[in-house]
């Protein structure tokens, strides 16, 4: 009940902001700063409403911690900011974006919460028994094409020299170790006996497929803009992954820009350089 009344405190606050963005939106004259403080004013009430909805434990130790270390880098920036000299729009503006990355890093550190309801019910016994027999399509179609693109990559990288093929062919076996780890996982769980050792074979079958064909194509394109292409792409899709893919997902995970994140990337660089020069 206590819960139920506070959300309708919400919903109606809501409501109001809501309503008064409309009519900053409708004047003829638009106030940017005004519709700009209503729409923040509209996202803590949603953001609030939902951990109202999902029932948020309270902050633990370790997440006040981490708010704590958010908050002195936000102060110590917004510090720098008002030293300097408001002439310099440059070095404004480059701090100015230093202290938003920080006041993200707050928002992040204090939207993180445990939920108390955040497990789905469980459904009844037979229908969780019919839906177990889907065999996930689509997660095995996504691991196979990854698979011929890794095979494809491995099988440029020999093409051009044979060290390089090595390296790929190193770096590709842990991607895939733990690829085919979660893969295997979620394939044992709705499929079982020769079916599901045969949807396990595929991704390997298709990269060493995959990998003979980039190798032994690789030497009539070669001295072409096919191969220009082939190779562009090779490395395009590399560094989407790592990029785009990887280290997203690992500050989304830390909740923020850890410092051991780019470590960890430019160690890897390190033992690639060195791997290249010695073998």
């Amino acid at each position: 009940e206590e819960v139920a009344a506070r959300l309708r405190i919400w919903l109606c606050r809501l409501q109001a902001h809501s309503a008064a963005l409309s009519r900053l939106a409708s004047a003829e004259a638009v106030d940017r700063e005004a519709v700009d403080e209503e729409v923040h004013g509209i996202d803590f009430l949603v953001d609030s409403a939902r951990r109202i909805v999902k029932g948020a434990e309270p902050m633990d130790r370790r997440g006040a911690n981490r708010l704590r270390e958010a908050v002195a880098g936000l102060i110590d920036h917004i510090e720098q900011l008002r030293k300097m000299d408001m002439a310099e729009v440059r070095d404004l503006e480059r701090q100015l974006r230093r202290s938003g990355a920080s006041l993200r890093l707050v928002h992040s550190a204090a939207e993180r919460a445990t939920f108390r309801r955040w497990a789905p019910r469980p459904l009844p016994e037979k229908k969780e028994e019919e839906k177990a027999t889907v065999v996930p399509s689509g997660l095995i179609v996504a691991v196979v094409v990854d698979s011929a693109i890794d095979g494809m990559l491995i099988g440029l990288a020999g093409s051009v020299a044979a060290n390089s093929g090595k390296l790929m062919a190193v770096a590709t076996t842990f991607e895939m170790c733990f690829l085919g780890y979660s893969f295997a996982c979620s394939i044992r769980k709705v499929v079982q006996g020769c079916t599901g050792c045969l949807i396990l074979a595929m991704p390997p079958l298709m990269m060493l497929v995959s990998s003979a064909m980039a190798c032994v194509g690789a030497g009539y394109v070669e001295h072409s803009p096919a191969f220009s292409g082939l190779i562009a792409f090779a490395m395009v899709a590399v560094l989407f992954l790592v990029f785009q893919e990887l280290l997203v997902e690992a500050r989304e995970k830390e909740g923020g820009d850890a410092w051991h994140i780019g470590l960890w990337l430019y160690a890897g660089l390190l033992l690639s350089i060195q791997s290249d020069m010695f073998f």
